[in-house]
């Protein structure tokens, strides 16, 4: 029971914070799960819209992971590697203001949905 209410404490929210240098995000009240993406790793960023069966928390999605707490809209960046990083927030549009305030270059602002599997 302990390291079940340890997880779901750590897993209660997620903070994400824009910086001078980067995109900063924190699980929980505790800064143990955390990550930051500095700018000059993004090559873009738009706004999507995350299956269902993409669940939440840390996760592995094609061409890329994902931190996410609940919903399924999020802004996905685009990296340097070719690779794709989704943060889920129930304010997307607010964290592509913020990138787009601090990276000067205006978002893709299509809302992406992934391709339905076949028989969806």
């Amino acid at each position: 029971a302990g390291a079940l209410g340890l997880g779901l404490l750590m897993f209660s929210s997620l903070t994400v914070e824009v910086t001078d240098s980067g995109i900063s995000l924190r699980f929980g009240p505790l800064p143990v799960i955390r990550k930051m993406i500095s700018f000059d790793q993004i090559t873009g960023y738009s706004l999507v819209e995350n299956h269902w069966y993409y669940g939440w928390g840390i996760r592995w999605i094609p061409n890329g992971s994902m931190y996410n707490i609940a919903g399924f809209q999020a802004v996905e960046l685009r990296l340097i590697t070719g690779r794709c990083f989704r943060i889920g927030t129930d304010d997307p549009e607010g964290l592509s203001a913020a990138l787009t305030r601090t990276l000067g270059s205006p978002p893709d602002n299509r809302i992406i949905t992934q391709e339905k599997s076949p028989g969806s």
